[in-house]
């Protein structure tokens, strides 16, 4: 896994950006809400999935993308069912591992593998996950070419 310090994951140009996001229709904090003010088509695709006729639980384990500009996709990871600010895990290991095993697919379908693939610590900064486990997933589904933006 490379490492970008100091820049958002907003910055990407080219390829495909991920981040999970909770079922609740909400995206109000976080790198969730820098991609919503960036790009809003990212948070409309996001609230007509969590709406679609599904419940809450059902949305969990999926995923759905945006294209935002040309070469350039927002994936959504379902992977919390809920959001807090407790201190506490939110990220569910495995509607997380299902939302890549979902990402990996449509990657091979469209023939994408040749993007690069950039993300925050998804799942472990408000989601509570640990990031050595979220990274060992990202790795395993992915590959470990993929990019890791730290933004303090």
């Amino acid at each position: 896994m490379k490492l970008v310090e100091g820049k958002s994951v907003t910055d990407v140009k080219h390829g495909i950006i991920l981040q999970q996001v909770n079922c609740q229709g909400v995206m109000g904090s976080g790198v969730a809400a820098a991609i919503r003010g960036k790009w809003p088509s990212v948070f409309h695709d996001y609230r007509v999935h969590c709406h679609a006729g599904m419940t809450p639980e059902d949305v969990l384990g999926t995923m759905n993308v945006t294209e935002v500009e040309p070469q350039l996709f927002v994936i959504n990871l379902f992977g919390q069912l809920n959001y807090g600010r407790e201190n506490k895990r939110y990220t569910s290991y495995d509607a997380l591992d299902s939302a890549l095993v979902k990402t990996q697919d449509w990657m091979k379908k469209h023939g994408w593998f040749s993007f690069d693939v950039h993300h925050p610590l998804v799942g472990s900064g408000l989601g509570g996950g640990h990031w050595p486990v979220v990274a060992a997933m990202i790795d395993h589904r992915l590959g470990s070419d993929t990019t890791l933006w730290l933004y303090p």
